[in-house]
């Protein structure tokens, strides 16, 4: 098992992580917080529903009056909720089984409200996002408990190929969780934890894992082999079926713990 990973110390850092498969970490590194069981989910909210509404809409191409009902939601495979507001309640009614959702292959809940509930609920094992290829939680209120939640043995996203948890309060312990052996993640083959808080063990304990890191390089074009890159004025190609840039390495997340704290 390979991971590839090509990482510039520059003010604007960009990594791209290139996952073949995943394997297990140190026992030190594989801390402590025990997934959370996900809650029955509160009342869907007004504001939720309208969002996931327009955005079935959106994605199936339909009139903004069309009436969302079995049939519909049963035909999408795509679902952009992007900085919408759902929160934990949302994902549970997404994860439902009787949400008739079976089919989403793609699921983009970056910027939204998550916290480790909602990714525990996404994650369950009797929840009807076992079709899952793509799953952003981006940018929300996740932390190692979440990822654990999101790797654990039973957890249903076994099919899962792209997983983006960057800009969360990730750390070590939510890398050794996703990296277990035993986690259910093993079709997984792009991880982006850009922006999380995962520390110098964490990346030197990737590193003996097999993750090979290059510095000094210039980022030229994306093409369908993989990443050309500028090395000492030569250009090299890395192989890779799927290219994923993160912007910055060290996370300044202050303004939105304070939001959190408020309860925003």
């Amino acid at each position: 098992m390979q991971y590839h990973s090509i990482m510039r110390t520059i003010p604007a850092l960009l990594t791209v992580w290139c996952l073949a498969s995943l394997c297990a970490l140190p026992p030190a590194l594989a801390a402590a917080e025990p997934p959370p069981a996900a809650a029955a989910a509160p009342t869907l909210s007004a504001a939720e529903r309208a969002a996931i509404d327009a955005a079935i809409r959106r994605s199936l191409k339909l009139p903004a009056e069309a009436t969302i009902g079995p049939v519909e939601l049963g035909r999408v495979t795509v679902l952009m909720l992007r900085g919408e507001p759902i929160t934990d309640a949302g994902a549970a009614w997404l994860a439902d089984p009787a949400t008739g959702l079976g089919a989403l292959t793609e699921l983009h809940l970056g910027g939204t409200k998550l916290t480790n509930v909602g990714a525990a609920a996404l994650a369950a094992r009797g929840s009807g996002l076992k079709a899952l290829t793509l799953l952003d939680l981006s940018s929300t209120r996740i932390t190692s408990t979440g990822a654990a939640a999101l790797a654990a043995t039973d957890s249903c996203l076994t099919s899962l190929l792209s997983l983006d948890l960057s800009g969360n309060s990730i750390g070590n312990s939510g890398v050794a969780a996703l990296a277990a052996r035993d986690t259910a993640l093993k079709s997984l083959t792009t991880l982006n934890l850009g922006l999380t808080r995962v520390s110098d063990a964490g990346v030197a304990a990737l590193a003996a894992k097999g993750v090979k890191m290059i510095g000094g390089v210039q980022y030229g074009r994306i093409l369908p082999e993989g990443l050309i890159v500028l090395r000492d004025g030569v250009e090299e190609l890395i192989p890779a079926d799927t290219v994923v840039l993160c912007a910055g390495q060290e996370p300044a997340r202050g303004l939105a713990d304070e939001l959190a704290a408020a309860g925003i």
